[in-house]
C-alpha cells in the first residue's frame, strides 16, 4: 500500500497576499533600476550656465518657465519698461520685447499659453502712487495680440498668472481700497480674449495680498499670500472655479511679534498642498529671515511644518524663500537666497540658494551659487524657479553687484552648476505656528482698457563663471616700440572664444575695449595706438565666451615703464621713471647703447626710481628700462616673456628713435633698410609673411618658397612696416622704413 502524504490546504487569500507582495517588490526594483538609468541619462543630458544680463540701468527677472521648443520665457523689468525675453535652452537670446509707455509697468509673472503665445501680467503706474493691474497676451514671437489694463475701485498689482482649463487666464495679486486704504488679496478670472469673467477679493483684519495662485485637480485655484492675525501671517485660500472659499488656513506666530509671509504653493502628487513662506525673525540677536515649510492635506489640515534657519556668515541673516516644486521622487525643491557675510546692520552679500528635501522636508542637500566678494562677484536675490525637462532647474532673478542686472542660473538635478558652487548650512527651529480659519469674501469690478505695445528689448551677455587668466606682464615691444599687452592661457578654454583689451582711459579707474584677440592666436596684444614715449598707461584684459559673452570681472590693472631724460650739465644724463604696477619689481636695469646694439650700464634696487649717467659715451645715445619678473617668465608659446621694459628713449632726439634690432635675427633679413622700391627677403625656412603697417594694418600677404625673394614696395606710402614670418621656429617680427 503506498501512502501519499497529507497535503495541507493553503487559503487562496494567503497565496494572493504573497502574490502581490512578490509584485510590489518586483516593481519597487524596477522603480529603483529605471531611477537609476534615468539620473544617468539625465547626467549627460543636462546643460548648466550662470548668466547677468544687463541694461543700464538695471533689470530683475520676476518669472521663468521652460517652454515648449526647450528653451525658457523670462518676465521682468527694466528701470521704467516691462520686459519678456525668449532663450534658447543654453540661454541665449532669441528674441525680447520692451512694453513701454508714458508710465512705469512692470511684469511679475509670464506663462505659455494653450495657443503657443505667452500671457504676462503686473501692473502699471498710474499717477500718484497709483499702480493698476496690466495683462499682456502676445504670439509665439511676443508681439502683442491684446493688452489689458484692469482699473476701478482698487489700487492693483498681478503677481501670478495661469491659464485655466476653459482657455481663460486667473490672475491674483493685490487690490488696495482707495476710501479705506484696506488691502486685499485679489483674484480676476478673465476669457480668452482677457475680458473680466468675476473678481474676487479676500484678506483678515483688513489686510491681504496674494503672491502665487495654482489650478487645482478638481477646478478650483489654491492661493498664498499674507494677511493679518495676531501678526502677520501666512495666508492659504482654496476656492472653487467661480474663486468661491471652500476653506482658509493663517499661520503666524502665537505672539504677534514677528510676521510671516506666503509666498509659493503647490499641489502634491497626494492631493494635498505644499506651501512655503519666510518668517521675519524677532530681530537682533536672534536670526531673521527663517524659511517656513507647510505640509496640508486636501482639505487643509495640517500635516508637517517646518521652519529652517541659515547659519552661515553673520549671526542676523536674511533667508528669502520664493519658490517651491515637488521633484519626481516625491520631495521638494526650493529656491531663494540669503545672506552670507557682512556686519551688523549691514548685510552685504547674498548668494542664490537651493534645497532639496525628501517628502517630508527633512534636508537631502543644499546649495549657495556667486562669488563671495560683492565686489567682484555676484550678489544674488531669486525670485522664481523651475524644474526643467533634464531633471534640473533654473532659477532666475537679479543681481546688484557692480551693475543691476536680470540673473539666470541653470543647474543639473543636483544643483550643480558652473562656478563656486557651495553647500549651504541650514538648521531647524522650533516651529511656533497658530491656525486661524475664516476670511473675508467679497467681489468687484473691473474696467478693461486696451493697449497696443510692441517694442525691443537690448540685453548684454555678462558671464560671471567665465575664468580670466591673468596679465603676465604689459611692456615696450623693441620692435614697434608699441605697448604690448601678455598674458598666459593657464585657465579652461574650453568655451573662450577670445579676450578683450581693455585700456584706462583719461579718467581714472575709467577703461576702454581697444581690441580683442582670438582665443587662437597668441596671447599677445600690441597697442599701435599708444605713444609709449608719452605716457605710461594701465590695461586689463577680459574673456569672452563662445557665446560672446563677456566675464564678469576683469583681470588686475598692469602699467607700463614711462622712461624719462632730464639732461643735467654735460655729459651728465639724468634719468627717471614710474614703478611697475603689477607685480613688484625687486630691481631696474639700465640699459645704454646705439642701434648697433645695447648693454647694461648698471642695476639699481625695486625702490629707486631714477638714475644718472656720469659719463656717457658720445656715440651712445639711446636707454631703457628693464625689470625682471619676480614670478618668472610669460610663456605665449611662440616666446617667452621674463622682463619688462620702458620706452627707448633717445637723448639727442626725445621725440624718437631709429630702427632698433635689440636682438639678432637669424631666421630672415631684409635688405635695404630704408628703402624706397624694392626689398629683399632672406630666409633660412619656408615662410608664411604678413607686411603690416605701423597701425597694424595688413599690407600684404605671401608665401616663400625660395630662400631669397624680391617685394615690390614702390606704391606704399613712406612710413615703419612691420613683417612677421611664421616658420617651423615660430614667428619672428622684423620692421623696414618706406622711404
Amino acid at each position: 500500500m503506498v501512502i501519499y502524504p497529507l497535503l495541507k490546504k493553503i487559503p487562496e487569500e494567503k497565496i494572493f497576499n504573497k502574490i502581490e507582495t512578490f509584485k510590489k517588490k518586483v516593481m519597487k526594483t524596477i522603480y529603483a533600476i529605471s531611477i537609476f538609468v534615468l539620473a544617468i541619462f539625465t547626467a549627460h543630458a543636462q546643460t548648466s550656465f550662470q548668466r547677468i544680463y544687463t541694461k543700464n540701468p538695471y533689470n530683475q527677472f520676476h518669472s521663468i518657465q521652460q517652454t515648449s521648443d526647450g528653451g525658457y520665457i523670462i518676465a521682468g523689468e527694466d528701470s521704467s519698461n516691462a520686459i519678456l525675453l525668449k532663450l534658447d535652452p543654453n540661454g541665449n537670446t532669441t528674441w525680447n520685447k520692451t512694453f513701454t509707455g508714458n508710465t512705469h509697468r512692470k511684469f511679475f509673472a509670464v506663462q505659455q499659453t494653450l495657443s503657443g503665445g505667452y500671457i504676462a501680467t503686473g501692473c502699471i503706474y498710474v499717477g500718484t502712487y497709483t499702480y493698476k493691474i496690466y495683462l499682456v497676451n502676445t504670439d509665439a514671437n511676443g508681439d502683442t495680440l491684446w493688452t489689458k489694463c484692469f482699473s476701478g475701485l482698487y489700487i492693483g498689482q498681478a503677481y501670478s498668472v495661469k491659464q485655466t482649463p476653459d482657455g481663460g487666464f486667473i490672475l491674483a495679486g493685490q487690490s488696495v481700497s482707495y476710501s479705506t486704504g484696506y488691502e486685499y488679496a485679489y483674484l480676476i478670472k478673465t476669457d480668452v480674449n482677457g475680458n473680466t469673467v468675476w473678481t474676487k477679493t479676500y484678506s483678515k483684519n483688513n489686510h491681504g495680498s496674494c503672491n502665487e495662485i495654482q489650478n487645482t485637480s478638481d477646478g478650483g485655484f489654491i492661493f498664498t499670500g499674507t494677511s493679518a492675525g495676531s501678526g502677520y501671517g501666512i495666508h492659504i485660500v482654496k476656492t472653487n472655479s467661480a474663486g468661491d472659499t471652500l476653506w482658509t488656513r493663517l499661520f503666524c506666530d502665537q505672539s504677534g511679534a514677528t510676521g510671516y509671509y506666503g509666498k509659493s504653493v503647490i499641489q502634491t502628487s497626494d492631493g494635498g498642498y505644499m506651501v512655503i513662506g519666510n518668517d521675519d525673525g524677532s530681530g537682533f540677536p536672534f536670526p531673521s529671515g527663517l524659511l517656513v515649510m507647510i505640509k496640508l492635506n486636501s482639505v487643509g489640515d495640517t500635516t508637517w511644518t517646518k521652519k529652517i534657519v541659515f547659519t552661515g556668515g553673520f549671526v542676523i541673516n536674511n533667508a528669502v524663500f520664493n519658490s517651491i516644486k515637488q521633484t519626481q521622487d516625491g520631495g521638494y525643491i526650493l529656491a531663494g537666497s540669503a545672506s552670507v557675510s557682512g556686519s551688523f546692520p549691514f548685510l552685504t552679500d547674498n548668494e542664490a540658494m537651493l534645497i532639496k528635501t525628501d517628502m517630508n522636508g527633512d534636508t537631502l542637500w543644499t546649495k549657495k551659487y556667486g562669488l563671495s566678494n560683492q565686489s567682484q562677484g555676484i550678489a544674488a536675490y531669486i525670485n522664481t524657479m523651475q524644474i526643467t525637462n533634464d531633471g534640473g532647474y533654473i532659477l532666475g532673478g537679479y543681481s546688484n553687484s557692480v551693475a543691476w542686472g536680470g540673473y539666470l542660473l541653470k543647474t543639473d538635478n543636483l544643483g550643480n552648476s558652473t562656478c563656486d558652487n557651495g553647500s549651504a548650512i541650514f538648521n531647524y527651529a522650533n516651529p511656533y505656528l497658530k491656525k486661524f480659519s475664516g476670511a473675508i469674501v467679497g467681489s468687484g469690478g473691473a474696467d478693461s482698457t486696451v493697449f497696443t505695445i510692441v517694442g525691443s528689448f537690448d540685453t548684454t551677455y555678462i558671464n560671471p563663471c567665465l575664468p580670466v587668466p591673468s596679465i603676465c606682464m604689459v611692456t615696450i615691444d623693441s620692435l614697434t616700440q608699441k605697448n604690448m599687452v601678455i598674458w598666459e592661457k593657464n585657465i579652461d578654454t574650453t568655451l573662450v572664444d577670445s579676450y578683450n583689451i581693455y585700456r584706462e582711459t583719461s579718467y581714472t579707474g575709467v577703461y576702454a575695449k581697444i581690441g580683442n584677440v582670438s582665443n587662437s592666436s597668441l596671447s599677445t596684444f600690441i597697442d599701435y595706438t599708444s605713444v609709449p614715449l608719452q605716457k605710461a598707461n594701465r590695461y586689463q584684459i577680459s574673456t569672452v565666451d563662445l557665446f560672446g559673452n563677456e566675464s564678469y570681472i576683469k583681470s588686475s590693472v598692469h602699467r607700463t615703464i614711462h622712461l624719462a631724460v632730464d639732461l643735467g650739465t654735460p655729459p651728465l644724463v639724468n634719468l627717471s621713471w614710474n614703478a611697475y604696477e603689477g607685480f613688484t619689481a625687486n630691481t631696474f636695469k639700465i640699459w645704454r647703447g646705439s642701434t648697433s646694439g645695447m648693454f647694461l650700464l648698471d642695476s639699481v634696487d625695486g625702490n629707486t626710481f631714477a638714475y644718472t649717467d656720469l659719463n656717457p659715451p658720445a656715440s651712445d645715445s639711446l636707454y631703457f628700462i628693464e625689470a625682471p619678473n619676480p614670478n618668472g617668465s610669460c610663456n605665449p608659446v611662440a616666446k617667452s616673456y621674463s622682463s619688462t621694459k620702458s620706452n627707448f628713449l633717445n637723448v639727442n632726439n626725445p621725440a624718437g628713435i631709429g630702427i632698433i634690432e635689440f636682438s639678432p635675427n637669424t631666421v630672415f633679413s631684409i635688405s635695404p633698410n630704408p628703402a624706397t622700391n624694392n626689398i629683399t627677403i632672406e630666409t633660412k625656412q619656408k615662410s608664411e609673411l604678413e607686411i603690416t603697417n605701423i597701425n597694424g594694418q595688413i599690407i600684404e600677404k605671401m608665401k616663400i618658397k625660395d630662400n631669397k625673394t624680391d617685394i615690390d614696395i614702390s606704391d606704399f606710402a613712406s612710413g615703419v612696416y612691420i613683417i612677421r614670418a611664421q616658420t617651423d621656429s615660430g614667428i619672428t617680427t622684423k620692421k623696414f622704413i618706406k622711404e
